[in-house]
């Protein structure tokens, strides 16, 4: 058993690219660490030059040795590391050197209170040559009206779109998000929006052509992705559908509530449930 160090705040997402080489961790300190899925080596730190809040989420293309990230600030954000080793960041714009706008203010008598010293979780200056700056052409800011809470990489062709990967998005307004992925750049542009409730969607898994969501009313939505419509809601949980995992014939759900519960695969009529 490892222990990996590399965030000052709680993890919220792993993402584990299809061949198993790589392993994406993102957290409340608004960084994504990279590590070898194996050795469990810290390769690389990603961040952003914006104020981003949590990283809720990871989807990497092993294919175009791109991740993707979303975050707190609404936006989608992305990092080709085929091209890593052409720009070196400014240390100065990495989230723990930059000044709070709360906590470095300045108190009575016009003086802030000293920085600590780093306590070895992100040493910046001795792994500079590791850290990976997002440009700012690189982001889509307000990619939802609300966090986006989680992401997924299917192949175009399993949804009907064509060639390549597309990309998914799931949001704090209740909408799924379907983007098409340049392969030159990485970049993203909005395919199709699938209007959703009220209901935030916190987590995704998708099945042929299905895809299955947990939203933050304890209920799992199906979407057909074929005809782009919602095709049955299943009150699964009391509380956020945390997670989703599809192994066999069967969905498995986590909620907040800390239960887990196993469904069999759902392919229903073109109703409401």
């Amino acid at each position: 058993m490892d222990t990996l160090k590399g965030h000052s705040g709680s993890v919220l997402c792993l993402c584990l690219a299809a061949e198993q080489s790589l392993l994406f961790s993102s957290a409340g300190d608004a960084i994504i660490q990279v590590w070898h899925a194996e050795t469990f080596e810290n390769l690389y730190t990603i961040y952003s030059t914006f104020d981003v809040g949590d990283v809720f989420c990871v989807a990497f293309s092993s294919l175009l040795q791109t991740a993707w990230f979303g975050a707190q600030n609404t936006s989608i954000q992305w990092y080709d590391l085929q091209k890593k080793d052409r720009r070196r960041p400014s240390l100065t714009s990495h989230p723990s050197k930059r000044i709070h706008r709360f906590f470095d203010s300045k108190g009575p008598g016009g003086r802030c209170t000293p920085r600590p010293e780093e306590d070895g979780v992100v040493s910046v200056a001795s792994t500079a040559m590791k850290m990976l700056e997002v440009e700012p052409s690189n982001i889509v800011q307000y990619a939802h009206f609300g966090y986006v809470y989680c992401m997924l990489l299917v192949p175009a062709s399993q949804i009907g779109q064509g060639e390549g990967e597309v990309l998914l998005s799931g949001g704090g307004d209740g909408d799924v998000k379907l983007w098409s992925i340049d392969d030159a750049t990485g970049g993203i542009s909005e395919l199709q929006t699938l209007r959703g409730g009220d209901s935030g969607v916190l987590s995704m898994v998708v099945k042929d052509t299905l895809l299955y969501c947990g939203l933050t009313d304890g209920e799992i939505c199906i979407w057909d992705l074929d005809t782009l419509q919602l095709v049955r809601t299943v009150k699964a949980h009391c509380d956020d559908v945390l997670t989703l995992s599809v192994k066999g014939d069967c969905i498995f759900s986590g909620s907040a509530s800390g239960y887990v519960r196993v469904h069999l695969l759902l392919f229903p009529a073109y109703d409401q449930g």
